[in-house]
């Protein structure tokens, strides 16, 4: 396992990322320290640590409240430990990033985030309690992808390739005379290039066919539509760009099997 360990550059929680670093070390865990100060450098530093996050397993964020609403972008799931107390907001964000991030608490505290933990820092027990996490967090995620890298629909089905914080890659089956809904998206844009087939690709009302290896640039907002027009099965690849790339960000204008919005 490999974990980007974010934390303070000053005292006491210097000290105490260090000491991580080493027992978790001891336990099989390679960890790579990032430390960030308390300047006006702060957020950049935030922000360079976060951009690494996708070579990592998981992200553990040691007293930095500032970084949790990065843990949106980051491409791996997260830790966030706050001291003393998370306050409400904190825990707000933590329940819409589930379940791929946890919040930890030094003080106990009482939450019905199924990810959640009160571990004290500094404690010779943390690191035994940390590992125990990350292996919770890693094993949801694995759930998590589980059920979304494949799914089955009335027209065909789709297979995630690649899904980074930036960018999500799938490979979309459209069985014969068959064709998605109309819809548009408002945080993703999207890019489909055709590898078998022929289709009819509407977009903003003007339809326009594609053979192999043609493509068409579908910008956010616009509605769109792809229809399988041949006898054979088609096939193409849909690159995502922008800023959330989940199944609810689809608003449909028309769908051949009944699908609400």
């Amino acid at each position: 396992m490999k974990v980007l360990l974010i934390a303070p550059a000053s005292a006491p929680f210097a000290d105490i990322a260090r000491l991580l670093v080493r027992e978790l070390g001891h336990g099989g865990i390679e960890v790579r320290l990032a430390e960030v100060g308390g300047d006006d450098r702060a957020a950049l530093q935030l922000g360079e640590a976060f951009a690494r996050a996708k070579d990592f397993d998981l992200v553990h964020v040691l007293a930095e409240p500032r970084a949790l609403p990065l843990a949106w972008v980051a491409g791996a799931p997260a830790v966030v430990t706050l001291s003393p107390t998370p306050g409400e907001t904190e825990w707000e964000l933590a329940r819409r990033l589930a379940p791929r991030a946890a919040l930890v608490a030094s003080h106990a505290v009482q939450t019905s985030l199924a990810l959640a933990a009160t571990v004290a820092p500094e404690s010779s027990h943390a690191a035994a309690a940390y590992r125990g996490l990350y292996a919770d967090l890693l094993a949801r995620e694995a759930a998590r992808r589980v059920d979304t890298e494949h799914d089955r629909r009335p027209w065909g089905e789709y297979w995630v390739l690649a899904d980074h914080a930036s960018f999500k890659v799938k490979r979309i089956d459209v069985l014969p005379k068959k064709r998605l809904s109309y819809q548009k998206h408002t945080r993703r844009a999207e890019h489909w290039i055709v590898v078998r087939g022929v289709a009819k690709v509407t977009l903003d009302g003007r339809d326009v066919r594609l053979a192999h290896g043609e493509t068409v640039d579908i910008p956010i907002g616009s509605a769109h539509r792809i229809e399988n027009v041949g006898d054979e099965m088609l096939t193409f690849i849909e690159i995502q760009s922008g800023t959330y790339f989940g199944e609810d960000d689809i608003v449909r204008l028309e769908d051949d099997f009944g699908r609400a919005q």
